[in-house]
């Protein structure tokens, strides 16, 4: 059998197996110093001493080397960088490995293995489904040419008999037999009891004043079931809400030469009528029909009607003939239970409403037409003489109506309808319509002396922005440039702002200059346009004797921007800067304003200046790095006062203050908690084991399972709303914030792993070589990037997204798609990266940097 593929993950592992196997051999020399072998993954493997005076000097050649020191019966580890020896534990969880058969076929046309690695997490000694981190399938060498017989070799011993070979599958299942004879039929069952009547349905109209809902005011339609029979929808029973609004007036012309006012926009008539029992409702109702009042006779037309909507009676449960139900549910020969009478048909309705096609005649007894002795028609409902139902008014000639006033009449402001004048602190708003004091209706405006007028001002009065005022403009207005008042930072045709808010016909203020169409500060210019090296602002190429510099920026010939480095041959490129070198493994990065923070293997927690400079540690003695690479992604994150991380193999959250301190367990007792994020309240991780995406606060409470059954969740991002994750298993995965029913955003990736999101997608790598998008709504995925060697950690900015490839480069490309870029390569185990406004970071594992790149 030859090996076809290898993954990554198995090479790692064989550090920490090993290094345990070298144990062994260590402990049992004695006598003298013994160095073993070095093991294959080319780690420096344990060496031997009896006593730390026998240690070797550790210097930087040294860095790295294990000790196992006899009279200690301890570890000692060299850092080269302080020189010297470090006492050690190696006690660490065992790897383990399970191998599997593989039939010909497909993945492997001669058969073959599926090798299975992770670690032993619960110590069993052996590989449990949940431990496996990776697979690899060895396929056996396809069968080689036949070559000559050769001579036949004395005939050998007879073997040993065999083992029995296993038992072969269970052979297809037989035909079904023949139907056997149907069953007697079973008894019937008690009859249920009948339901209660359902509820009829109401509507309520009402007028909608000018606002938010209706800009020029309407009719507000209220509609549910009148659960309680009084016949009045109750704002208890309102269900649902809509609004048929007028048409908006057409706006004014400019003062000066009057412009030609708009016409006023076509009103919204509204009609109801019986709905019987049919396709549109099965118990009958109510069909509301809506639409514009084209040729304002007040009346809906059936040309007019533009939309209907139908509002159903709840269903009701019958009785047998000769019965009917007595309002409580029990079907009776007569009379109706306490609390119900008559409703005008026979049937029971509760006491004080009446059936369908019946009033209340003011005495409590059920008609269909007509009012009791002593009582009118108060606008569909008996009311006592002179009064009017709620919602209805007295139109000045003795009739209830729903608006308005009969000829000769018009309301007064308050409400009722008199013949001249307008009620107390009510006035004359232009057409006759009264109005609250010191308003107008639409279409008029105060002329400055109080009066409602439709065109200019009163004499001594200007328009200073829609309002008439004696001198200047009103609040949020100035002058425009001609004399005209205009909005606040705007300038009529022909004028401009000259950096100063003023309005001008040419040029700028002083240190203001043209800046590409806008006065700016003098040195800048607005955005699109760069600066030409000669002081002007354009929008494309370089003044004589410039060249782009670096990032469009124009730079003498011959030089350079800052950060950007001539290639040799006259284009400037940026410079690649390592801030931070010497660091043991570095995983996990992050940025915030002024600083870079990232892990070590060491069980570190390290920050430095994103300008540069001597690194700080801001913890120590955490978890070093993982046996499993494949999962350091979200290993760190910050926020606007401390850093984050999670300690996977102690099962702990943890964070430091940005300016170090002492750290802060925020949950603790995880099963292997693997990427980490946070916002303004919260720090969320995925929990590979567990299978959880949990949440907890970021000033410490009791952690919160926002999903769980998840398979083996790694990476980890948030947005305002929602949590994102990837499960290696290639599922893309979103939650809310506030919990609930995970959503799948992608299915059918190839090991998905590292995650980012901006304002409208999420973007994830595939270790199989891809880079992903999907709209944070859920749609089809996008693939961005292709033939990527071993994508890791990701990240996005307003226009880009960002990635490490552990094979050796630092990508990019456009969020909406296009060609890739690359940043950088020749890197050695880049992992994880993050951006700020200006630069691109990420750590170089194996080379053990922190690097950044302008963007």
């Amino acid at each position: 059998m030859s090996p076809t593929t290898r993954t990554r993950s198995q090479s790692r592992n064989h550090v920490v197996l090993a290094t345990l196997g070298l144990l062994a051999g260590a402990v049992a020399c004695s006598g003298q110093n013994k160095t073993a072998a070095p093991s294959s993954a080319g780690v420096s493997a344990a060496q031997f001493a009896l006593t730390t005076s026998d240690l070797p000097t550790c210097g930087s050649s040294r860095d790295g080397e294990i000790y196992y020191v006899s009279s200690d019966s301890k570890f000692y580890v060299c850092n080269g960088s302080t020189r010297t020896w470090v006492q050690t534990n190696l006690n660490g969880v065992n790897g383990a490995s399970r191998v599997t058969p593989i039939s010909p076929g497909s993945q492997c046309p001669t058969g073959g293995s599926s090798i299975q690695f992770g670690l032993d997490l619960n110590r069993n000694g052996t590989l449990d489904t949940s431990e496996v981190t990776s697979t690899t399938v060895v396929c056996n060498g396809s069968t080689g040419v036949q070559g000559p017989q050769g001579i036949p070799g004395p005939q050998g011993a007879t073997g040993a008999t065999g083992a029995t070979g296993a038992t072969g599958a269970t052979g297809a299942t037989g035909a079904m037999g023949a139907t056997g004879a149907t069953g007697a039929t079973g008894a019937t069952g008690a009859t249920g009891t009948t339901g209660a009547s359902g509820a009829n349905s109401l509507i309520r109209q009402d007028n909608e004043p000018a606002g938010a809902n209706c800009p020029a005011g309407g009719i507000r339609i209220q509609s549910g079931l009148d659960t309680n029979g009084n016949e009045t929808l109750d704002p208890s029973e309102v269900a649902q809400t809509s609004y048929t609004c007028n048409g908006q007036n057409g706006t004014n012309g400019r003062d000066g030469t009057n412009g030609t006012n708009g016409q006023n926009g076509q009103s919204w008539l509204i009609a109801t009528t019986p709905e019987p029992a049919g396709t549109n409702c099965a118990s009958g109702g109510v069909a509301v029909q809506t639409g514009p009042d084209l040729n304002n006779d007040g009346t809906l037309q059936s040309t007019e009607v533009q939309h209907t909507v139908y509002v159903c009676n709840g269903t009701s449960v019958g009785c047998g003939a000769g019965s009917h139900d007595n309002g409580s549910g029990t079907c009776v020969p007569s009379g109706c239970a306490s609390g119900y009478h008559n409703g005008g048909d026979g049937t029971c309705v509760a006491t004080g409403t009446c059936s369908e096609g019946y009033h209340n005649d003011g005495t409590g007894a059920c008609v269909q037409a007509g009012c009791a002795l002593g009582f009118h028609d108060g606008g569909g409902t008996c009311v006592a003489d002179g009064t009017c139902a709620t919602g209805w008014h007295d139109n000045g000639a003795g009739t209830c109506v729903k608006s308005g006033c009969t000829l000769g009449f018009h309301d007064n402001g308050a409400g009722t309808c008199v013949q001249t004048g307008c009620a107390s602190g009510y006035h004359n708003g232009g057409d006759g319509t009264c109005q609250a004091t010191g308003t107008c209706v639409e279409g008029y405006h105060n002329d400055g002396t109080g009066a409602c007028v439709q065109a200019g001002c009163a004499l001594g009065f200007h328009d200073g922005g829609g309002t008439c005022v004696q001198t200047g403009c009103a609040s949020g207005y100035h002058s425009g440039g001609d004399g005209t008042c205009q909005p606040t930072g705007t300038c009529v045709e022909g004028y401009h702002n000259d950096g100063t808010g003023a309005c001008v016909q040419a040029g700028c203020a002083l240190g203001f200059h043209d800046g590409g169409g806008t006065c700016v500060a003098n040195g800048t210019c607005v955005a699109g346009d760069h600066d030409n090296g000669a002081g002007i602002c354009v929008h494309t190429g370089c003044a004589a004797g410039f060249h782009d510099g670096g990032g469009g920026a124009c730079a003498a010939n011959g030089t350079c921007v800052a950060n950007y480095h001539d290639d040799g041959y006259g284009t400037c490129v940026a410079t690649e800067e390592t801030l931070v070198s010497g660091q043991n493994h570095p995983y996990g990065i992050a940025v915030d304003a002024t600083s870079v923070y990232w892990r070590t293997g060491f069980g570190t927690v390290m920050g430095v200046s994103t300008s540069g400079g001597v690194p700080t540690t801001l913890a120590s003695g955490q978890d070093g790095v993982p046996a499993s690479l494949n999962y350091i992604l979200n290993g760190i994150a910050v926020d606007a006062t401390s850093v984050y991380w999670i300690n996977q193999y102690t099962g702990t959250v943890m964070k430091v203050p940005t300016s170090g301190g002492t750290p802060t367990t925020l949950a603790s007792g995880q099963a292997n908690p693997i990427g980490i994020a946070v916002d303004a309240t919260s720090v969320y991780w995925t929990d590979m084991v567990a299978g959880t995406v949990m949440k907890a606060p970021t000033s410490g409470g009791t952690p919160i399972t926002l999903a769980s059954g998840q398979a083996n969740p790694t990476g980890i991002a948030v947005d305002a709303t929602s949590v994102y994750w990837t499960n290696p298993s290639g599922t893309v995965m979103k939650v809310l914030t506030s919990g609930g029913t995970p959503t799948t955003l992608a299915s059918g990736q190839c090991n998905p792993t590292g995650i980012a999101v901006d304002g409208a997608s999420a973007y994830w790598t595939n270790q199989c070589g891809t880079v992903m998008k999907v709209p944070t709504s859920g749609g089809t995925p996008t693939t961005l990037a292709s033939g990527q060697a071993d994508p890791f950690g990701i990240t996005v900015d307003a226009t880009s997204v960002y990635w490490a490839n552990w094979g050796g480069t630092v990508m990019k490309v456009p969020t909406s798609g296009g060609l890739s870029t690359t940043f950088a390569s020749g890197e050695n185990g880049s992992n994880a990266i993050a951006v700020d406004a200006t630069f691109v970071y990420w750590t170089d594992y194996n080379n053990g940097t922190v690097m950044k790149l302008p963007k």
